[in-house]
């Protein structure tokens, strides 16, 4: 992942094209782990993981970044759309429960939150890789502490974005 970030980070830089980097991280994690344990828990962030491969364009990466997070990194990619396209992630995993196998019965239903922090490049703070990937960590950071299923952007000033989701207040 920082490898891929590093290359498209600097192919951004020298066309002058705009770049965003998102932290997907799934909300509770550890509750999840508790609750169903840690082979349930593993195969819902696989099923995580191939919603957002079918959620992406073929021209962007998504990787397993930490324990219950993603990385992904869309080249190309002007705010408007990275906004659409956190938006369509979050409707694939927030709105779509998991069906997991369960000792008393058939299977069981899982539903997940998660925040998406988003940087944005350009923007007049961030002048290389590590810069944008920690303006996307604080931005997942900052999407968390405001609730559950949440996007974060930072660029030049940071804002919160709450994804319309039927029943939501």
């Amino acid at each position: 992942f920082h490898e891929c970030l590093a290359i498209e980070f600097e192919e951004a830089q020298r066309h002058l094209d705009p770049f965003a980097c998102c932290i997907l991280a799934v909300d509770e994690f550890r509750d999840l782990v508790t609750e169903h344990g840690a082979e349930v828990a593993g195969s819902v962030l696989d099923e995580v993981s191939v919603r957002v491969q079918r959620t992406i364009r073929s021209t962007d990466i998504a990787a397993r970044f930490r324990t219950a997070e993603f990385g992904l990194l869309l080249p190309n990619t002007r705010p408007a759309k990275a906004l659409t396209l956190a938006d369509r992630i979050m409707s694939e995993v927030a709105l779509r429960r998991f069906e997991v196998p369960s000792h008393a019965r058939a299977s069981s239903r899982i539903e997940l939150t998660i925040s998406i922090g988003v940087g944005l490049y350009p923007s007049g703070s961030i002048r290389s890789h590590s810069e944008l990937l920690d303006a996307a960590s604080i931005a997942v950071a900052r999407a968390r502490v405001a609730g559950p299923n949440r996007v974060c952007v930072v660029q030049q000033q940071g804002y919160i974005f709450r994804p319309t989701l039927p029943g939501a207040a």
